[in-house]
């Protein structure tokens, strides 16, 4: 079963966006639905309470 929800993770990176998972008229729940997704506390997420699980070091703040 490690490769159960492969359809729908490609679906995530389908070219035409109107195709693409989740820009439909339910737009993110159904992405939210996806069984990849079955642990994730989305309002803990939408209120940033999960740290990141990598901090960067940023050597420079600009680009120039």
């Amino acid at each position: 079963m490690l490769y159960a929800n492969t359809e729908h993770r490609l679906q995530l990176l389908t070219r035409d966006p109107t195709r693409r998972l989740g820009s439909g008229k339910e737009d993110a729940e159904e992405i939210k639905r996806q069984p990849f997704f079955k642990d994730v506390g989305w309002d803990d997420v939408f209120h940033k309470r999960i740290p990141p699980p990598y901090f960067p070091t940023i050597v420079r703040d600009t680009f120039y």
